[in-house]
C-alpha cells in the first residue's frame, strides 16, 4: 500500500502490490505541487481544483480508494490505495497478472490532469508506502506519461523500495520530461 505524490503528474506501473500515494508534482520554475491540493472522491469521475481537473483510475483496487493515493495524507491504515492482491510472485516477485500500461507489466495508478488542454512537465515524485506495510511496497516502479492516453513514455524507472520511510517516502526526480495529460 503506496502513497503516491507527483511533482506534477504520473501514471505508475509498479512491480509491487500496493500504493497508497503519490505526492504533488512541482514544476522547477515555479515550485507548484500537483494535485495543489487534495483530491477527494470526487476525483474518481473529475474534481477541479484551482481551474485544473485530476481524474484517477487504476488496473485494480483490492482496498482503500485510488483517489487517496493522492489526498496529501502520509499513508496509513484508512488511507491508501491497494491493487489487487496475489498477481505478484511471492518468492521472485514476478508479475503473474494481466495488466499492462505503455508496455509495462503491472498494476498502474494513473493521473489525469487537465488545465485547459495543456499537461504537466513533471520534475520529480515521491511515492510512499504504506506505514507497517514495507514488504508489500514496489521495488521497482516506473513513471509514465501520456498526451493521448494512448502512447506512453517512460519518463522514470526506479528500483528504490518504495516503503514508508518514517512517512517520508522517497523523492526521485525526473529530467527533461515534456508536458503531459496522463501521469
Amino acid at each position: 500500500i503506496y502513497t503516491l505524490s507527483l511533482h506534477d503528474a504520473l501514471p505508475i506501473s509498479a512491480s509491487g502490490t500496493a500504493l497508497t500515494k503519490l505526492p504533488p508534482y512541482v514544476p522547477a520554475a515555479s515550485n507548484v505541487e500537483y494535485p495543489t491540493s487534495a483530491l477527494s472522491s470526487a476525483a474518481n469521475s473529475g474534481e477541479t481544483i484551482a481551474g485544473v481537473t485530476y481524474t484517477t483510475t487504476a488496473s485494480s483496487n483490492q482496498y482503500g480508494e485510488i483517489w487517496k493515493a493522492f489526498d496529501k495524507t502520509t499513508p496509513g491504515h484508512s488511507t491508501f490505495w491497494h491493487s489487487n492482491e496475489n498477481v505478484y510472485d511471492g518468492t521472485s516477485g514476478v508479475y503473474t497478472g494481466s495488466n499492462s500500461l505503455g508496455g509495462v507489466n503491472g498494476e498502474w495508478i494513473k493521473l489525469q490532469i487537465n488545465a485547459g488542454g495543456t499537461g504537466i512537465a513533471p520534475t520529480s515524485v515521491n511515492i510512499t508506502g504504506r506505514a507497517s506495510y514495507d514488504n508489500q511496497a514496489p521495488d521497482s516502479w516506473e513513471i509514465l506519461g501520456s498526451t493521448n492516453n494512448t502512447s506512453w513514455t517512460s519518463l522514470l524507472s526506479s528500483t528504490v523500495h518504495a516503503t514508508y520511510n518514517g512517512g517520508s517516502g522517497h523523492t526521485v526526480s525526473i529530467s527533461g520530461a515534456s508536458a503531459y495529460t496522463y501521469l
